[in-house]
């Protein structure tokens, strides 16, 4: 079976190690007009496990993106390791969900959902979802107090809490609660006690809907609903609505215990939805969120500190006063590798960061090294009070801690500060693949770094219409590398570099200030003539709209815009018509309500769009123009030129492995010594020695473009190109290249060819 997220403990992390794959993706889609293309959750994973009387009844959801049935597998096992181990237990099960009988009572098991891509094949979606079987408790809040015991339906009781101590009585329990309002509580939640909302009157496993039958906890006045204690197993909940009422200051929280969250609404608190705090210093404990909405608290949606790992599967976080998801000092332990796999979920409309992620630094730091494996895939950041996505290394004093990034598929649009804030001020490997950065009010992608040496690679990725630049590297060390990307409309420019090396190759700039602005260009097209378009449909103009009132829309300029042609706003996907000019303002239909200002304006010539297509067009002077390695065909410059291209802000519901250049020995902007070799670390899988080869690897000197004779040879991590028997020449430009060609051990060619340019002292 060929898994999407590596399970393997990194004990020991030299200075150039391989990276962790990512999880599954999902593709943004489009919400209600004038809402924006909100992205859709996940549309592939196991969302629900209840555990009964020697039964369980697993829901999942598998639809492709026109709602047609995956055919997927079930799995189960002893603990996380083992679920995938062994055959599946179901193949293409009817329906959407299946009840398993024969399960004895007490025991723990572990499901996991796959899909069949061919019959025999399998590939894991999803978080795994834990469960104990047992004769369930009842609660019922219209039940006969008098009699209540707990033990039928007939006989529940009337209230969480009683059903709660009976379960830690017993050293645990199934607690199942009757769909209603249970009014104002404020309840204590104890390990290996697990509640589960959402059923009928007759408490039928086989008919539990937690959107028909609703159980509804109320907050109390500044308190806390659900408070999680005791440490491990932890607690789940399931199907429950957390309802604060702007009273109780926080929906859950669990403090040094594990929690899995499943379809979860919670909802209205003064301050968050849900709290993770962990002090622990020598594991970290894990949190699952599957189909959860945390909407409106006052402050942060989730907050997590300490030493967690985290998954988040198909969740929702909009409306909050702060941040949708704050990861604040996330910790991993020494020998630890601590993971962050957020997948199909969306960050929209809160006050401040959609998402914002600080890995720090070890509590105690130890002899063995840590691991931070982040992958963030299929979701999107929309409409936050500050920047999208915010992802911040501030663990630069241990240098035993490195961190693996994988950003795949994001759509981060229309957010009042950047789309994506990278902050790499520590080791770190960094790809971001399919991001699509349009109609923010800063950069599309920041990236700003400390001392740590290294690169990120953007492939496959347009950043358009943002008020700052498309791609912006600032200061420190960390060189930004893209490679088949699209900068388009950017009011700062398209590819731009302060004082640390930036470079483009195979990569396309579009009606934009400067295409590359102290950046290094190759084998790329830059454009300023709409009238000659790269694309098979883009804006022919860009424009900046600085302020609405009902239909008047007023511009920074008005440019060549005229009656009657279609434009669009903030990238929202709404199709809207010039009805009449006037000043410095025009008038559109519909009404520009609801969108954010300054906003950006794009014009689309002959009635087309307002959907962008970066396929290269009829006679377009993307075709060929790529980077190619010497006899093979011509690559196009642009996102689908890429080896491993596809829309940008999307990914594949199946996503392919990405195998690619992930670090550097050293810094690109330190000069090399004349006999100093070249290294490069891979990620994604081992370099195949039998695909390096003088026409897939090269350096050339910048100045000519003639190739020199350098020597190729491999690491345990990648790649070694010692300097030719002369020497490099001093003080020489050069250009390194990696081409389409290289590949893994397992066949995987290299996702993003890469231009890489040094300097010799």
């Amino acid at each position: 079976m060929r898994r999407s997220l590596s399970s393997a403990l990194v004990s020991a992390l030299p200075a150039l190690g391989a990276c962790a794959g990512g999880w599954g993706p999902e593709p943004k889609g489009s919400g209600p007009p004038g809402n924006g293309p909100i992205g859709e959750l996940s549309r592939l994973a196991l969302v629900s496990a209840v555990p009964g009387d020697g039964s369980v009844r697993l829901e999942w959801v598998a639809e492709d993106e026109q709602g047609g049935v995956l055919s997927v597998a079930l799995f189960q096992g002893a603990d996380r390791a083992s679920v995938y181990a062994g055959a599946p237990l179901a193949v293409d099960p009817p329906g959407d969900s299946l009840e398993l009988a024969g399960l004895a009572n007490g025991d723990v098991r572990f499901f996991g959902l796959a899909l069949q891509r061919s019959p025999g094949e399998f590939e894991a979606a999803g978080p795994v979802l834990r469960v104990r079987a047992g004769a369930p408790i009842y609660v019922d809040p219209l039940a006969d107090p008098s009699v209540a015991d707990g033990r039928a339906p007939s006989t529940a009781f009337p209230d969480p809490l009683s059903a709660i101590l009976t379960a830690l009585a017993r050293g645990g329990g199934n607690v199942w609660l009757r769909g209603g309002d249970y009014g104002a509580l404020s309840l204590p939640l104890f390990a290996s006690v697990d509640l589960y909302g959402g059923f009928g009157a007759a408490f039928d496993l086989a008919t539990r809907d937690a959107e028909l039958f609703p159980s509804i906890l109320r907050g109390a006045s500044a308190g806390t609903i659900l408070e999680a204690q005791g440490g491990e197993p932890g607690s789940i909940v399931d199907g429950l609505v957390l309802d604060g009422g702007e009273a109780a200051v926080t929906g859950i929280e669990a403090q040094d215990t594990p929690l899995e969250l499943r379809g979860v609404v919670a909802r209205s608190c003064v301050n968050r939805g849900c709290k993770l705090s962990s002090s622990l210093a020598d594991r970290a404990l894990e949190a699952t969120l599957v189909r959860c909405r945390l909407l409106d608290h006052g402050g942060d949606g989730l907050f997590v500190q300490g030493a967690w790992s985290l998954a988040i599967d198909g969740s929702e976080f909009s409306g909050n006063g702060h941040e949708g998801a704050e990861l604040e000092a996330l910790q991993a332990p020494d020998g630890v590798r601590a993971t962050l796999a957020v997948r199909g979920s969306r960050f929209v409309r809160n006050g401040s960061t959609g998402l914002d992620v600080e890995l720090g630094p070890q509590p105690f730091p130890g002899a063995l090294g840590s691991l931070f494996d982040v992958s963030l895939s299929g979701s999107s950041f929309e409409e936050n009070g500050g920047d999208g996505l915010r992802l911040d290394l501030d663990f630069e004093l241990d240098p035993l801690c490195t961190a693996e990034l994988l950003l795949r598929g994001l759509l981060a649009r229309a957010n009042a500060g950047s789309g994506v804030q990278l902050d790499l001020d520590a080791s770190a490997s960094t790809f971001v693949h399919r991001l699509l950065a349009s109609a923010n009010g800063g950069d599309g992608l920041g990236v700003t770094s400390e001392s740590a040496p290294g690169f990120l690679s953007v492939s496959a990725s347009a950043a358009a219409a943002n008020q700052g630049a498309g791609l912006r590297a600032s200061v420190g060390s960390v060189s930004l590398l893209a490679s088949h990307c699209v900068v388009a409309g950017n009011r700062g420019g398209g590819l731009v570099s302060g004082t640390v090396d930036a470079g483009a190759v195979s990569c396309a700039a579009w009606l934009q200030p400067s295409a590359w602005s102290g950046a290094w260009a190759h084998r790329s097209i830059s454009a300023a003539d709409a009238s000659a378009p790269l694309f098979a449909a883009a804006p022919r103009e860009y424009r900046s709209a600085l302020a609405a009132s009902g239909s008047s829309v007023t511009l920074d300029d008005l440019g060549t815009l005229a009656n009657g042609e279609r434009v669009e706003l903030a990238d929202d996907g709404v199709p809207r018509t010039i009805r009449s000019i006037a000043g410095g303002a025009i008038a559109v239909d519909p009404a520009a309500g609801g969108v954010r200002f300054p906003a950006s304006l794009a014009a689309f010539a002959g009635g087309v769009g307002p959907r962008e297509d970066y396929r290269p067009g009829h006679g377009s002077a993307l075709l060929g123009a790529g980077m190619s390695a010497p006899g093979a065909p011509l690559a196009d410059a642009g996102v689908f030129g890429s080896p491993a291209g596809g829309e940008p802000g999307r990914e594949d519901l199946s996503p392919a492995p990405l195998f690619r250049a992930a670090r550097s020995a050293a810094s690109l902007s330190s000069q090399l010594a004349p006999s100093q070799p070249i290294e490069i670390a891979f990620a994604g899988g081992t370099l195949d020695p039998a695909s390096l080869d003088p026409t897939r690897v090269r350096v050339l000197l910048e100045s000519s473009q003639a190739a020199l004779a350098a020597q190729l040879g491999t690491t345990p991590f990648g790649l070694r190109v010692d300097p030719p028997l002369a020497g490099w020449p001093a003080g020489e430009a050069l250009v390194l290249e990696l081409h389409a060609g290289l590949r893994s051990l397992d066949g995987v060619e290299l996702a993003a060819p890469l231009a890489i340019p040094l300097r010799v002292q």
